[in-house]
């Protein structure tokens, strides 16, 4: 039988192993969607991952794998300060 330790360790590395996946896709969904559509912005590309994904990966999940150009840095601001 497993404790607790054990059992929390397994869980911690099958987290890693599910952000390490959306960390992989997610950049390749993006750049699929602005090759496929030059016109698309990023944060149009960005709404089409999170509606799509929601079911598969968190929202912070998916946002936190999605490259920088996708992210709304007067968002990031207002988040650092909040966080002080």
């Amino acid at each position: 039988m497993c404790n607790y330790d054990e059992l929390l360790e397994q869980a911690r590395q099958r987290a890693d192993a599910f952000r390490s996946i959306a960390k992989e896709f997610i950049p390749k969904m993006y750049k699929a969607l602005r090759d496929e559509d030059p016109n698309t912005s990023p944060r149009d590309a960005r709404d089409r991952i999170e509606k799509d994904c929601i079911g598969i990966w968190s929202k912070r999940t998916i946002l936190d794998a999605l490259p920088n150009e996708a992210k709304d840095p007067e968002k990031q601001k207002y988040g650092r300060l909040r966080a002080l």
